[in-house]
């Protein structure tokens, strides 16, 4: 039987692995972007470039569970992005041209974007649906 400590234990090793690939994956993600469309502002045709093949070679690379998905945002745009299908308690994107939006909101996102999703993007995707 796992006593409360070695539980604690566990816990903390799992979230430091966690914490420890998500660098890795923003910093692959990032070197992956620049190698399709350089050190620019990425716009929403880049989504498209550059989730289609990331799709695929993030999750074969990290042994992770991404899935592309296309949502509708203000301004009669679409967007892409990762989304993680492993974590069903909240929902954690992979956002490789989350700068794109940077000029049209006051949140400045990086390039890379790994996270929970942001509550501008759950509003823009509400607002779109109406």
């Amino acid at each position: 039987m796992i006593t409360p400590i070695e539980k604690l234990i566990d816990d903390s090793i799992h979230k430091s692995l966690i914490k420890e690939q998500s660098k890795e994956i923003i910093k692959f993600t990032l070197r992956f972007r620049e190698g399709i469309i350089g050190k620019v502002k990425a716009s929403n045709e880049h989504a498209y470039i550059i989730n289609l093949p990331l799709e695929t070679i993030i999750n074969q690379a990290f042994k992770t569970n991404f899935k592309m998905v296309i949502v509708p945002f203000p301004n009669s745009i679409e967007h892409c992005f990762l989304i993680d299908k492993n974590d069903i308690h909240r929902i954690n994107i992979l956002d490789a041209t989350a700068d794109q939006f940077n000029n049209d909101i006051d949140i400045m996102f990086p390039e890379v974007f790994l996270g929970e999703m942001p509550k501008i993007y759950q509003d823009w995707i509400i607002q779109s649906a109406k």
